[in-house]
This record gives structure tokens, C-alpha cells and sequence, in this order.
């Protein structure tokens, strides 16, 4: 279970992203784990979710991983 709330926690990132940012709003644990394998970067007062190409990456295979398709990319 706890990984499906990390991939689930990354394709949502991945898809709230504002350029190489998105909203912290995710559970600090999966923000915590993402930080440590160096996905992400987090602002000091945890508000902001800085996106890096590995991230990207990991993200896209995720996505791969559940079938899932972004709108538009069909």
C-alpha cells in the first residue's frame, strides 16, 4: 500500500506541476522519501515542491507502470 501512495503522490505532483513547481499539499512522509532519493526539492517553509529532471523521469514511469495517459497525449 505505501507504495502505491508514493506513485500515486508523484503522477499527482507531476500533474498539478506549474512549470518545476507544485503544491506541497502531500503527505511529508512520501515528500520526505521523494527528497531523500533526490526527486525533489522542498522550500523551507514546505509550501513549495521543486521538480527535478530525474523526477521527471520517475514520474513518467510511473505513469507508464498503471497505463496511465495524460489528456491530450492519447
Amino acid at each position: 500500500m505505501d507504495q502505491l501512495i508514493e506513485d500515486l503522490t508523484v503522477v499527482l505532483i507531476h500533474l498539478t506541476a506549474s512549470g518545476n513547481e507544485s503544491w506541497r499539499g502531500y503527505d511529508t512522509d512520501v515528500l520526505r522519501k521523494l527528497k531523500k532519493e533526490n526527486l525533489i526539492g522542498l522550500s523551507n517553509s514546505w509550501q513549495t515542491v521543486y521538480i527535478g529532471e530525474n523526477f521527471k523521469n520517475k514520474s513518467i514511469e510511473v505513469m507508464n507502470k498503471y497505463q496511465l495517459v495524460p489528456e491530450g497525449k492519447e
